[in-house]
Order: C-alpha cells, then sequence, then structure tokens
C-alpha cells in the first residue's frame, strides 16, 4: 500500500511538473505570437488592465495597445484603414484654410458602431448634414475599439492636438466606459488575468462562445487607405453574440446602476472625473471647444432588456437606478462648464416605434447611428453655427 501511495505520488508530481511546462511554454509562445498575429493579439487584449497611458510617447505604440492594433490599410468590416491605423479618410495634419475641423474620439462607437457600413456611421452623417446646411466642415474619425477616457486622452495628446482643431467630441459610452481601464474591483482575479496570457485567452474565447461573426482580421494588399470597399456586408438582424452571452455583457454594464453597488459608482466616478476635467483643459489649452456626447447603453433605452436582466438575478427592476450615470455627469458637467449632449430621452422616444440597436450587438444600427446625427447637428446647428441658419 505505501508502494502503491508513493508511485501514485510520483505520478502525481511528474504530470503537475510537466502541465507547468506545458504552460510555460504556452505562455511564452503567446507573448511571442502577440507580437507577429493581430487574431493573437485581439484574443489576448484585456480592456481593464490600468495602462499607464503617460508613458507611451507615439502614435504606434499607443494603439498597440489597443485590441486591434496598429494596422495601416487593413481591411476592416468593409472599410481600408487609413495610414494612421484609423477608420477615416486620409488627413493631413494642416487644415485647409476658413475650414472647420471636427475631431471624433471615442471607442467602438466612434470606430464603426458594430461594423456599420461607412457612410452610415454617426460621425460621417454629421459632417454631411453640416456641408449640406453650406458649413465648410471637416471630421476625423479617431475611434478606436475597445478603449476608454484615458486611453482617449493620450490619444488626443499624441495625434488629435497637432490637427489644428476647431472642436472635439469625446464619445462617452455609458455602458463600458466607466469600468474599461479604471482600477481593479476584484484585484486577485484581475491581477491573474493581467498576469496570465493563458487565462486571458481562455477568458475571451469563453465569452466569445456562440459569437456568429469572425473576429479575425481580413487580409488587404492596399498600399493606401481612408476608404470604404465596395458591397459592404452588414446585416442588423444578424445576432453578434448568443442569447445568454449577449445577456452577460449587459449585465456586467448594468451593475453600476444596482443601487447595492452605489459606492462602487462612486469610486468608479471619483476615478473618471479629473480624466475627463483634464481632456477638456487640454483641448481647450489649443483653442478648441470641447463637447461631451453620452451615448446611452441598450439597457437604458430598451425596457425589457433591463427587466431581463433584474429577473436573471431576482432583483426588482426598482433596485436599480437606470438614470444613474447621466444624472451625475450632467451634475459634473455643469459644475466644470463642460458642454455636453444627452441621447438619453431622444433614444427611449424614438425607441418606441423603432429598433436603433444591432441585434444582440451592443453598438447602434443605422437607425440608431442616424439619429445620433440628428441630434448632434440640431445641438450644434443651435450652440455652434446659430448664425449660418436661415
Amino acid at each position: 500500500m505505501v508502494k502503491l501511495l508513493g508511485k501514485i505520488n510520483q505520478l502525481a508530481l511528474r504530470w503537475s511538473i510537466s502541465v507547468l511546462m506545458i504552460m510555460g511554454l504556452l505562455e511564452i509562445g503567446l507573448r511571442s505570437l502577440e507580437h507577429y498575429n493581430n487574431n493573437i493579439h485581439l484574443l489576448l487584449y484585456n480592456p481593464h488592465m490600468l495602462g499607464q497611458y503617460e508613458k507611451i510617447d507615439t502614435l504606434e505604440a499607443l494603439l498597440n495597445t489597443s485590441a486591434n492594433g496598429f494596422q495601416p490599410y487593413a481591411k476592416r468590416k468593409g472599410f481600408i484603414l487609413n495610414s494612421k491605423s484609423f477608420r477615416t479618410r486620409e488627413y493631413s495634419e494642416d487644415k485647409a484654410k476658413d475650414t472647420y475641423r471636427i475631431l471624433a474620439i471615442g471607442d467602438s462607437f466612434t470606430a464603426g458602431s458594430g461594423g456599420v457600413p461607412y457612410s452610415q456611421h454617426w460621425a460621417v452623417l454629421l459632417e454631411k448634414s453640416l456641408i449640406q446646411r453650406a458649413l465648410p466642415v471637416e471630421l476625423i474619425k479617431l475611434g478606436v475599439g475597445g478603449v476608454g477616457p484615458r486611453f482617449e486622452l493620450r490619444l488626443w495628446q499624441l495625434e488629435g492636438s497637432r490637427l489644428h482643431a476647431d472642436m472635439v467630441i469625446l464619445a462617452f459610452c455609458i455602458g463600458n466606459d466607466f469600468t474599461d481601464e479604471q482600477e481593479n474591483t476584484n484585484p486577485f482575479f484581475d491581477r491573474m488575468i493581467e498576469t496570465s496570457y493563458i487565462l486571458r485567452l481562455v477568458r475571451n474565447l469563453y465569452r466569445l462562445t456562440g459569437v456568429t461573426r469572425s473576429i479575425l482580421v481580413e487580409n488587404s494588399t492596399a498600399q493606401q487607405g481612408g476608404y470604404e470597399t465596395i458591397n459592404t456586408l452588414y446585416d442588423a438582424q444578424k445576432p453578434s453574440f448568443s442569447h445568454q452571452t449577449f445577456l452577460d455583457i449587459v449585465a456586467s454594464r448594468m451593475a453600476i446602476t444596482y443601487q447595492a453597488h452605489r459606492s462602487m459608482f462612486l469610486t468608479l466616478l471619483a476615478q473618471l472625473k479629473p480624466v475627463l476635467l483634464h481632456f477638456k483643459q487640454s483641448v481647450e489649452h489649443t483653442e478648441a471647444k470641447f463637447l461631451v456626447m453620452l451615448i446611452p447603453d441598450e439597457y437604458q433605452v430598451v425596457p425589457m432588456l433591463r427587466a431581463e436582466i433584474a429577473h436573471q438575478f431576482n432583483h426588482d427592476l426598482q433596485d436599480y437606478e437606470i438614470d444613474l450615470p447621466q444624472r451625475e455627469l450632467s451634475h459634473f458637467f455643469k459644475e466644470q462648464g463642460i458642454m455636453y449632449i444627452d441621447l438619453l430621452l431622444a433614444f427611449r422616444e424614438r425607441a418606441k416605434t423603432t429598433t436603433l440597436y444591432k441585434l444582440r450587438d451592443t453598438h447602434w444600427n443605422i437607425e440608431g447611428n442616424q439619429l445620433a446625427s440628428e441630434k448632434l447637428v440640431n445641438f450644434l446647428m443651435e450652440k455652434i453655427f446659430s448664425q449660418h441658419e436661415n
């Protein structure tokens, strides 16, 4: 019996050593492949890592900390990225005389809104509508998927501040801009995810279970970029996630409005405020105007969705303060003199008759982008370009 136990212990030890060696080799392999394969880079992305972006001093290095990385001329959802790796036209540092240049900075809502055709994106529609009103406007989209305000502030400092903008629109996503890049709420687990590439890969693959779209980067041999490709395929009724995966994503975003989590929300808000204030001050230092566009999350707009989330956790809807993020941000913006536009009420009203979000995706569909553009045009015509109205 003693000999048998000894053999079992030896086998267990050998097995443990083998597993550790294999995991070590996988870690080394993943860390090496991340720099050479953008699809691996995507699968290893961790949006909750608190980036020390102030230490980064080039646009390429900054973009390489994001999910998609720095990929000039890559083909992404019906568009060839420009030479700076943005889903926007090629642009120069200098602007044309008498041109009013607007920069749109934000996350995936600003980059591509879930793959909506470039010509139907809110920022592109905004530029088109203002030009139709005889305004010499140029709009540059500096959108990067999966990032938060800290990244966006550094993006402004490294790239946007050089472009002689007259206005900067920061597209703030209520759904994840409070939590992406913020300090860890579960330090032990988050530290493990941050440290181990294997755990990060497993976590991301699990979240992608049931995803109907491909996350693979499309190959492109283009030598120039900044344009929409022909025959762009977009189906707003094709779900991006399985039903349960989508509910898990929405539930994690809706958690900041749960009354029992109020102290967590206030902590996140306190961490965010100095970032937004510094953003405003940095933009205004260049004599440009600073505007924050508050993007409502789908659970705030669609009653049935938030009811399903509450039911899933056996919560009463009365236990949630659905409007809390906008309410607290509005107070802060008014105190600090930050110009903002809140789209929540407009989206709620339009959602009574129109679907505004891509199916199980969290991003606006074409109609959602059109509504955002419409409200922005009205806001800018009233606040900035009122002298041009007939």
